[in-house]
């Protein structure tokens, strides 16, 4: 389920929101079903898994940046002038 937030910001960035259905589904078979509903989604648009690992990459490295500096220039990083 999403957050507010998660929905929030994903209308701002202009990304879309899908939601699949599978109605010939069993709930025993639990979680391990979800691995067949991203690869139908990412099918779906046209996406492979390798780019969604890259942006996510490039995402959190962004971010480690931003977090580095901010503490730089907070003064919260000793050793490093």
């Amino acid at each position: 389920m999403l957050t507010r937030a998660q929905v929030a910001e994903a209308q701002r960035l202009g990304i879309p929101i899908v939601a699949v259905v599978d109605t010939n589904c069993n709930p025993a078979f639990g979680a391990k079903e979800m691995d067949v509903a991203l690869g139908a989604i990412l099918d779906l648009y046209g996406v492979s898994f390798y780019e969604v690992l890259k942006r996510l990459l490039q995402k959190t490295a962004r971010q480690k940046s931003i977090q580095r500096a901010l503490m730089l220039e907070n003064g919260k990083v000793s050793g490093v002038k």
